[in-house]
């Protein structure tokens, strides 16, 4: 079979798939859970630290879309939706608390999260789907008096990676959300500096 007549049938699969379902695409929510880097240390000193993570989203999407589900012909079908201040908060905690910091409120440090950027893009064609990510984090830290002891400004991006072998409906935002989402806040709570304001 040559390579057009294959591409032509690969396209008749799709529309027959349209056929059955309607074209309907649904929104969907994803929850990354974020899991700490097997080989994190804690820091010295950490444990006698009690921070205060504070997430705001500020995302041009406000109301938590970060990706949008494909159709068979890469064209934007529905959105893709996360609780951003909430995994945001649960991946900084945990985080954290794993390289040895006490997480509570009123704590010693105050570090606010602001989320200006968090974006997956899906692209599919005939060989798979893929994903890449861009994201932008303010990072501010703060002492008892609220007096600023840290600020950054953190550009994190995914490098296209592969998820599937061939397109699907429900596509692997979940996975990409949640390989994006480790990736940021690694990035982030490995910066030394950072870390050193937390507990000098």
């Amino acid at each position: 079979m040559n390579t057009n007549i294959k591409t032509a049938a690969k396209l008749a699969a799709f529309a027959g798939a349209f056929a059955l379902t309607g074209c309907a695409f649904v929104p969907d929510t994803v929850h990354p859970t974020y899991t700490p880097p097997a080989n994190v240390t804690k820091v010295p000193g950490a444990d006698k630290v009690v921070v205060d993570v504070i997430v705001k989203n500020e995302k041009k999407h406000k109301d938590g879309q970060v990706s949008w589900i494909k159709n068979g012909y890469d064209m934007d079908a529905a959105g893709v939706y996360m609780h951003v201040s909430k995994n945001f908060k649960d991946a900084f905690d945990k985080a954290l608390s794993a390289h040895g910091f006490r997480i509570g409120t009123n704590g010693d440090r105050t570090v606010d999260v602001v989320v200006h950027k968090f974006f997956i893009k899906e692209t599919n064609d005939f060989s798979g789907m893929f994903y890449s990510g861009e994201s932008v984090i303010s990072i501010v830290v703060k002492n008892k008096e609220s007096n600023p002891l840290f600020m950054k400004k953190f550009v994190v991006d995914m490098k296209k990676i592969k998820l599937g072998s061939s397109w699907s409906f429900s596509g692997h935002h979940r996975e990409a959300a949640t390989i994006f989402l480790d990736d940021v806040v690694n990035r982030i709570t490995s910066d030394n500096t950072m870390i050193k304001s937390l507990i000098g």
